[in-house]
């Protein structure tokens, strides 16, 4: 059967709201490839989607903060691309990440506290260069 077709008038933006939707939902799957997909699109929507307003992406930080507590390797990588992919996108957005990352670094949980520590020596470097 294959794929419908694609609709030639959707806009690129509908098909990324589609996009940060599912990806709202599926961050809370506890299954860990499903898991480090969700970050993966969001790292992905940062990075293409040049037309997405801030606000998509400053709503994802309290999903990035949850999911910051989950040990295992496969997500914690995914969730630290994202922060960091997150930081890059703009000034505004990198503030908001290193403000993330901070709370995330001085945290007594150690993904959280990797996650924070990886991110800002990312994003503080990208600052000193920029």
């Amino acid at each position: 059967m294959g794929f419908p077709p694609t609709e030639p008038t959707a806009s690129r933006s509908a098909s990324s709201e589609r996009s940060r939707r599912a990806s709202d939902g599926i961050t809370a799957s506890h299954r860990r490839f499903t898991k480090r997909a969700a970050f993966a699109l969001l790292w992905g929507l940062t990075v293409h989607d040049k037309a997405a307003p801030d606000r998509a992406f400053l709503e994802s930080l309290p999903l990035i903060e949850t999911a910051a507590l989950d040990e295992r390797d496969l997500v914690k990588k995914g969730v630290d691309m994202a922060l960091r992919a997150l930081g890059k996108r703009n000034e505004a957005l990198r503030r908001a990440a290193v403000t993330l990352a901070n709370r995330l670094a001085s945290s007594s949980q150690g993904s959280q506290a990797w996650i924070g520590r990886n991110s800002l020596r990312e994003l503080s470097w990208r600052r000193a260069r920029a």
